[in-house]
């Protein structure tokens, strides 16, 4: 950080300056970490043992109808094939939640 002008008065015994914003910093106490931190490089992958889950809603005005979790895609892609056949309603969110495994990179 830059000496942006003298040292403050009125404070303890040991150096205090100004940054550039004006902030009082104390320089002995920034001499000594206060906290380590430890970056490391992780990789995300699907976790085959979670399964997939896939649902569709109904957007539809008022309607809320869902599919429920189903393990097949073809099974909620199907259910909202029959619901619009029965109720005319054309726009549905469709859902696909997996699990996954979050690993440190060696």
């Amino acid at each position: 950080m830059a000496d942006s002008g003298p040292p403050v008065t009125g404070t303890a015994a040991h150096d205090v300056k100004r940054d550039r914003v004006g902030l009082a910093i104390d320089q002995e106490a920034s001499r000594k970490p206060r906290h380590i931190f430890r970056f490391a490089d992780h990789v995300i992958r699907h976790a085959a043992e979670g399964g997939i889950i896939y649902e569709a809603f109904c957007v539809a005005y008022e309607c809320g109808a869902e599919s429920g979790p189903q393990d097949e895609q073809n099974a909620a892609q199907d259910w909202a094939l029959r619901h619009s056949g029965r109720t005319g309603h054309d726009l549905f969110r469709r859902v696909v939640t997996d699990h996954a495994h979050v690993t440190r990179v060696e």
